[in-house]
């Protein structure tokens, strides 16, 4: 079933058929992943054993996938308005066969409740190949992490799937960044940008989160600023996120 809260700010729930992940980038040195997986693997439940060992003196990912398949079966009943699938994982992770990956898509598209299906990947590569079998209806939308230069070559594979809605997680913003090519071609229909937290969190400068806002502004693609870096940043309700005093909160709208 769906968690019932999520502290992502840009979906209203999650739900994780597959448990785990493992390290492919820049962004991913700090993942909120391995912690959360391993106290999930102290207190038992289901799908989270093996997930995480310690390896002098840190906890890291062992790329050990654990699925539930009661948690595939939910996504055809589950209603909420965005519901970001396997935020405790990647869904086209390298140790996932494509029978599996399939058949979260068929209970997404058996969905009839209205909901918005959420998926973001590192691995886009993987994501593209599939795309050109899977049926993608109007609610999956499709997305990858992009919070580097080394990483931009992702958008490429985004503009081969056949969602609707494509996507990028900017998150967490590394570096200055430009997407301008991706926003022009019409490959991006929404951007999400977020600094880092937690223990060892990177700096974002204010002004590279500016400079994307603008980019969209440019084309007219939907802008979400989820939180400012910080150890620990401050809520919303006592340090909004803002830029030119204004709290961006952008979502694409599905056109008929």
């Amino acid at each position: 079933m769906a968690n019932q809260t999520t502290e992502i700010a840009w979906a209203t729930s999650t739900c994780n058929p597959f448990k785990g992940c493992s390290k492919v980038s820049p962004e991913c040195a700090n993942c909120y992943m391995t912690g959360w997986a391993y106290r999930h693997q102290c207190m038992g439940n289901e799908g989270y054993e093996g997930t995480v060992k310690g390896e002098r003196g840190k906890r890291v990912p062992t790329g050990k996938i654990g699925i539930v398949e009661k948690q595939i079966e939910s996504l055809k009943t589950i209603k909420t308005e965005r519901l970001f699938v396997n935020s405790m994982s990647d869904t086209f992770h390298e140790n996932v066969d494509d029978l599996k990956v399939s058949r979260v898509f068929d209970s997404m598209k058996a969905n009839g409740n209205g909901t918005n299906f959420l998926i973001c990947t590192k691995r886009s590569a993987r994501m593209a190949e599939m795309s050109q079998t899977l049926d993608v209806p109007d609610n999956i939308w499709m997305g990858t992490t992009c919070g580097c230069q080394s990483s931009l070559h992702r958008l490429d594979d985004l503009r081969r799937t056949k969602a609707k809605i494509r996507f990028v997680s900017v998150e967490p913003l590394l570096e200055p960044l430009d997407i301008t090519p991706w926003l022009a071609d019409g490959t991006l229909k929404w951007v999400i940008v977020g600094g880092e937290s937690g223990k060892g969190w990177r700096k974002m400068e204010k002004e590279w989160a500016e400079a994307i806002l603008r980019q969209c502004q440019q084309f007219n693609v939907p802008f979400f600023l989820k939180q400012w870096s910080a150890f620990k940043p401050k809520s919303d309700a006592e340090y909004p996120p803002t830029i030119d005093g204004q709290v961006w909160h952008q979502y694409p709208q599905i056109k008929e």
